[in-house]
């Protein structure tokens, strides 16, 4: 229930989500579990069936899997190498005896139980969405990775509505890329690419800020420097293309509604644009022989 709490966003106090995970992983190392158990104390007999005593049995104390994601994803912004700790725990279990059980007993940690729990798969669920951060979103691909110095420079291959995603993860920035186009950013993100149109959303936003369309047929790479929640600070962004003469149309919201923005290309003002009442503008230029081009939006 605890990890229920963190992970689903009740318990949103900083401090007390520390001094309850940190309890639990001196519960974890007192007893040498591979996985985290149900209950760490046992509760009273009026409190559940007479078939969960003594302690720890089944509901109260034994280790099932299928509580794994949201323990992965308690634990994951903030102590990222626990999580993995135990994912790897249970890949090792896998390796010997397949997961095929309903749950593990406490006090042996063997596998019990023939009616065998598909929610056993549910650390690996943790793995993706809360390690490496994948979450399929309705209208994009949104990435949080929160990971170790180990999996730092994973790469990974994922399908969402028919378009195919190549996901470098890094800790100092990772990117999403489907072969038309690349977006990097050090900050969450997602992405949405159909034809030859990107749409990026900063953070969990999900609405576009940046949508890019090209005019052929050539790969353009987008790195994200800074795209600030405040509609008033400054927009910057770098893009290249390996091919000459390529026009790419662009489209930024979540401006000032009516407020004037420069637009400055490689450090030099090109432009002066305002956004209308929804707070958009739009503008085109060009790209070519792989020289990545700086753009910046700044208020007036």
């Amino acid at each position: 229930m605890n990890v229920a709490a963190i992970g689903y966003g009740l318990c949103d106090d900083p401090r007390r989500q520390e001094a309850i995970l940190g309890r639990m992983e001196a519960e974890m190392q007192r007893e040498n579990l591979f996985f985290w158990p149900l209950n760490f104390f046992p509760y009273q007999r009026d409190e559940g069936h007479a078939n969960n005593f003594p302690y720890p049995k089944y509901e109260n104390g034994d280790i099932f899997l299928s509580w794994g994601e949201l323990a992965v994803r308690a634990y994951a912004k903030s102590k990222p190498d626990i999580a993995v700790k135990y994912i790897k725990n249970v890949l090792k279990k896998y390796e010997t005896d397949g997961l095929s059980f309903q749950r593990y007993l406490r006090n042996s940690q063997r596998g019990a139980g023939d009616d065998i729990l598909a929610g056993n798969c549910m650390p690996v669920v943790g793995l993706y969405r809360d390690v490496y951060g994948i979450q399929p979103k309705h209208n994009r691909l949104y990435l949080e990775p929160h990971l170790t110095p180990e999996l730092s420079g994973t790469q990974l291959r994922y399908t969402l509505r028919n378009q195919a995603y190549v996901i470098d993860l890094n800790q100092n920035g990772s990117s999403m890329a489907t072969g038309a186009f690349t977006v990097r950013d050090g900050q969450p993100f997602g992405l949405s690419v159909r034809g030859d149109t990107a749409k990026f959303f900063p953070g969990s936003q999900s609405t576009p800020a940046l949508s890019v369309t090209r005019s052929s047929l050539a790969p353009v790479e987008i790195g994200i420097e800074d795209w600030p929640a405040n509609p008033t600070e400054p927009r910057k962004w770098v893009e290249s293309c390996s091919a000459r003469g390529v026009k790419v149309r662009h489209a930024v919201a979540g401006l000032q509604p009516h407020a004037v923005y420069d637009l400055h290309c490689d450090g030099r003002k090109v432009g002066s644009l305002e956004a209308d009442g929804a707070g958009k503008v739009e503008f085109k230029c060009s790209l070519g022989y792989g020289r990545p081009q700086r753009l910046e939006l700044l208020i007036q």
